[in-house]
């Protein structure tokens, strides 16, 4: 059981209950590919997940904590760095992005 408020039992993670959340997850993945939703979703790139917070942040902080607004910034640029060479084609997405299929 993954969450207190859906019924089915508690327990450990046995073969049998990997299974039928695999199974689960891929009726899921099946049905998602086709679904259509009337609502615009929240697009989970680069700006969003990681530039605006930053910039948020460093905003926050002003003229105080220097040190704190440096290290911050080079870790962006070290993670943009990192991030480039990542596979960036639709299978390369799943059920942990936050999205269905893409």
């Amino acid at each position: 059981m993954l969450f207190s408020f859906v019924e089915g039992e508690t327990g450990p993670l046995t073969l049998k209950r990997v299974f039928a959340l695999g199974q689960a997850l891929a009726q899921f993945h099946v049905l998602a590919g086709s679904f259509k939703s009337s609502h615009q979703s929240l697009k989970l790139d680069l700006e969003f997940l990681l530039l605006e917070p930053i910039e948020r942040i460093v905003g926050y902080l002003k003229d105080r904590y220097t040190h704190e607004q440096q290290s911050l910034l080079f870790l962006k640029d070290e993670l943009l760095v990192k991030l480039s060479v990542l596979e960036r084609e639709p299978s390369f997405s799943g059920i942990l992005w936050g999205d269905g299929p893409v």
